[in-house]
């Protein structure tokens, strides 16, 4: 007995080969920056394309945000990671390689998913008298990983790193995950 093959893609249906076969697209498609709701009412919209947005905060235009995503595995990542102290070596390498200096990283899941929490000062080549402080979440998934990167620089009366932490303690409360990154395997070398 014959029977139409009936696909669900989001909400769209497609008839073929007598099976009836319901799926959500979501299920299937690979993450983007949607799946990352961001709360933006602070920051103004810079420049956007499909795998990376900017802004710059509305009241402080030094300050800016930089959320991009990878569709492959981070594989730069520690053989131990989860291990935090070679996770700490690690990014302590790449920020002193590059000028700079590791203030902090720890772990924590985020709307239960695991994410890796960096600050870091960064040097400015074109004006060497300023630091820049960056703070971000890194959500490293077995296929694919999402940073969402804070930037300030002491030329503001509050203390970059101040904002820094700010933004970094906002980000968890307001975030919004998809559910396509919730089902995703958090990353394992």
């Amino acid at each position: 007995m014959a029977h139409d093959l009936k696909i669900m893609v989001n909400y769209q249906t497609c008839y073929t080969f007598g099976l009836d076969i319901d799926c959500r697209l979501d299920e299937i498609m690979m993450p983007d920056l949607k799946s990352f709701d961001l709360d933006m009412t602070q920051w103004i919209d810079v420049d956007q394309d499909p795998n990376q947005r900017t802004w710059r905060n509305a009241s402080v235009v030094t300050d800016v945000l930089v959320q991009g995503i990878t569709l492959s595995p981070p594989t730069d990542l520690p053989k131990t990671y989860p291990d935090i102290r070679e996770l700490t070596l690690f990014y302590n390498h790449i920020t002193s390689r590059q000028g700079g200096q590791l203030i902090e990283v720890t772990l924590r899941a985020i709307d239960g998913v695991e994410a890796i929490k960096m600050i870091s000062t960064s040097p400015i080549p074109y004006e060497p008298k300023v630091t820049r402080y960056v703070g971000a979440w890194i959500f490293p998934l077995q296929d694919f990983f999402c940073s969402i990167h804070f930037q300030c620089h002491d030329t503001q009366p509050s203390h970059p790193l101040t904002r820094i932490h700010r933004y970094l303690y906002e980000l968890p409360l307001s975030i919004r995950l998809g559910s396509d990154v919730k089902r995703a395997k958090p990353y394992r070398p």
